[in-house]
C-alpha cells in the first residue's frame, strides 16, 4: 500500500522546522571476519562436489615393487542456495505531489537500505551459528535451488546438524561414524578450563581429513556472544603466554 499523508505528517507542514531521518553510529561488520565472502556470483545457487586428494603412500618392502594404483575418490557433495533480499517504498500520488520538505529525504531514506543491508548480512551469518545445534536443521542449511533438491534438508551435507555431540559423531570418507568425530560439548560456559576442552578438541582430536589422515587444524576466531563472554574471551586469550602454537 502506498505510504499517505497522515504516515508521515512532519514532511507536509508549512512550518520552520526541518524534519530528519533517524542516524545511528555505524559499527564494524564481523560477518566479513568469520567467513569467506565470495562475489559475483550467478543464478540461484549452485553445486560442488568435494574430489579427495591423496591418500598415504606405500613403503615398499622389496625392490622392484608394484605401485599400487588408486582412482580419484569423491567425498561429499553439496548445495548452496543464493538468497535475495529487498526493500521498498511507495507514495501515494498525493502524497508526493502535496510534499514540502520531501526533497533530498528520499534520497536519505534510500541511502539507509546500505545500512539495512549490513545488518542482513550480519543476521543471516549468526542464524548458522545460532541454529548450528538445532537438531532438526533450519533452512539457512538448506540448499535446495532451482534444478537442484538437497537430499539432506535443512540439515549439513551429511544429514547432521553443524554442532554434533558426541552421541551423534560423524564419519568421513576414510573414518565410519563409529569412530568418527564430533566438534560440540553442550552446557558449556566461557571459562579457560571450557576453552581448553574445545580448543583440545579442535586442534588435537579433529584434526583428520576426510581420508582419515592427520592434518594441522589450527584456531583462528575465538566467536562469542557480546557483553560478559566477551570480557571473558578477552582475558582467556590474553595471557602472558600466548595461545598454543601462537
Amino acid at each position: 500500500m502506498p505510504g499517505l499523508r497522515n504516515d508521515q505528517v512532519a514532511l507536509y507542514l508549512k512550518d520552520m522546522y526541518k524534519a530528519e531521518r533517524e542516524g545511528y553510529r555505524e559499527i564494524e561488520t564481523k560477518y566479513d571476519k568469520v567467513f569467506k565472502v565470495k562475489t559475483g556470483v550467478k543464478g540461484a545457487g549452485d553445486k560442488v562436489t568435494q574430489i579427495l586428494g591423496a591418500g598415504r603412500l606405500t613403503r615398499h618392502l622389496t625392490e622392484g615393487q608394484q605401485i599400487v594404483f588408486k582412482s580419484p575418490v569423491e567425498g561429499w557433495p553439496f548445495l548452496v542456495k543464493y538468497h535475495t533480499f529487498s526493500d521498498g517504498i511507495a507514495l501515494s500520488k498525493e502524497a508526493v505531489e502535496d510534499t514540502v520538505k520531501l526533497g533530498n529525504l528520499i534520497k536519505e531514506l534510500a541511502n539507509t537500505w546500505g545500512k539495512q543491508v549490513r545488518i542482513e548480512k550480519e543476521t543471516f551469518g549468526a542464524r548458522i551459528f545460532n541454529e548450528g545445534g538445532n537438531l532438526s536443521g533450519d533452512w539457512i542449511f538448506n540448499g535446495t535451488h532451482a534444478g537442484n533438491t538437497d537430499s539432506s534438508g535443512d540439515l549439513m551435507y551429511d544429514g547432521k546438524p553443524l554442532f554434533n555431540l558426541t552421541g551423534s559423531k560423524r564419519a568421513t570418507k576414510g573414518v565410519a561414524a563409529a569412530s568418527g568425530y564430533y566438534n560440540s560439548v553442550a552446557g558449556l560456559t566461557v571459562t579457560p578450563a571450557n576453552f581448553e576442552t574445545l580448543y583440545i578438541l579442535h586442534t588435537s582430536t579433529n584434526n583428520i581429513d576426510e581420508r582419515g589422515s592427520i592434518v594441522q587444524n589450527p584456531c583462528d576466531t575465538f566467536l562469542c556472544r557480546p557483553g560478559a563472554d566477551r570480557f571473558l574471551a578477552e582475558r582467556i586469550l590474553d595471557t602472558s603466554r600466548g595461545m598454543p602454537g601462537g
